[in-house]
């Protein structure tokens, strides 16, 4: 008897079909939306014209830009912890799995700290991931 042998790919590089909802004959989308601090009213902003669009979507963010974003819109968004206590990072893991569509990212490109290098990490999956990055 011929022993088989299967390479088994890691579950979060397939994009399952079940992972796209039908909403109004479209597929929705997951859009990670983070903002530094000195941008968060330009996002709530933003977010505020275009929550039309985004209410067809999940929208998932992190800490402090999710619970702002939610308050002000009334959108309903799943929030990870703040940027500086591993937001970003959890975010970048959902691209790295292909579970994010879309990044919406309102950086202030004065600000570098030491959570600098977690955003260039999420920016350079995105490009690997084929993820648009605004």
């Amino acid at each position: 008897m011929e022993k088989s042998v299967f390479v088994k790919k890691p579950p979060c590089i397939i994009r399952h079909p079940q992972h796209y909802t039908e909403n109004e004959g479209e597929s929705a989308m997951t859009i990670a939306i983070l903002a530094h601090d000195s941008r968060k009213e330009l996002a709530l902003q933003f977010c505020t014209a275009y929550s039309g669009i985004l209410s067809r979507n999940t929208v998932i963010a992190t800490g402090t830009t999710g619970r702002m974003l939610a308050q002000t819109t009334g959108l309903p968004v799943h929030c990870y912890l703040s940027g500086k206590l591993g937001g970003i990072q959890q975010i970048s893991s959902r691209v790295a799995c292909d579970e994010v569509d879309l990044v919406l990212f309102f950086r202030d490109p004065l600000k570098v700290d030491a959570s600098s290098l977690n955003e260039q990490n999420l920016l350079r999956l995105c490009d690997m991931h084929g993820v648009p990055i605004a």
